[in-house]
């Protein structure tokens, strides 16, 4: 089991636009390429992602010959929206072989708490536990501000993403309305 060292606490919305919040209010990520890198590695948290799959999100099926140099240069440019007073210690953003990872717990994930919660919810239903269901529920169907991944269906992993989540999403209103 692997031994997590989170940077502070730091929230990721991707059930609508991406939205970041810390400890020190909302983090605001300029540059679409930087946007994109950041969800792509928040639709794996936890996980590394390859610098192939991160080239390809970020420039398609013909990426410049600087796309890996330049990738370097826009996760630098991530790390220091998030952490601008970063000292060399635990970062956000961790340099794996052959890839990249967001460090940070599932649960700061929006998408995360929603399936978790989504799950929960028809537990609770299975087992006849129908307040329950509909509070849980509730509570999951209030983290969605608009299309999971908004802006990012272009991207393979936005797509696929925004189709998973959707699918949970639905499944998580039929439970509601059978409860």
């Amino acid at each position: 089991m692997a031994v997590w060292t989170y940077p502070p606490r730091m929230e990721f919305g991707v059930l609508g636009a991406l939205v970041v919040s810390g400890g020190r209010g909302d983090v605001e990520i300029r540059g679409a390429k930087e946007r994109t890198l950041l969800s792509h590695l928040i639709a794996h948290v936890g996980r590394t992602v390859p610098v192939a799959d991160l080239v390809e999100s970020l420039w398609g099926e013909e990426p410049p010959r600087s796309a890996t140099k330049s990738l370097q240069t826009f996760v630098l440019r991530v790390r220091q929206a998030l952490d601008p007073e970063r000292d060399g210690s635990a970062s956000i953003i961790v340099t794996d072989p052959g890839g990249y990872r967001l460090a940070v717990p599932p649960e700061s994930v929006d998408a995360h708490r929603f399936a978790r919660l989504a799950a929960l919810g028809h537990d609770a239903l299975e087992q006849d536990r129908h307040a329950s269901c509909v509070s849980t529920l509730r509570e999951a169907l209030d983290l969605w501000r608009g299309p999971a991944y908004a802006g990012l269906e272009h991207t393979a992993f936005g797509a696929a993403e925004a189709r998973r989540l959707d699918e949970l999403r639905l499944g998580a209103l039929e439970d509601r309305w059978r409860a």
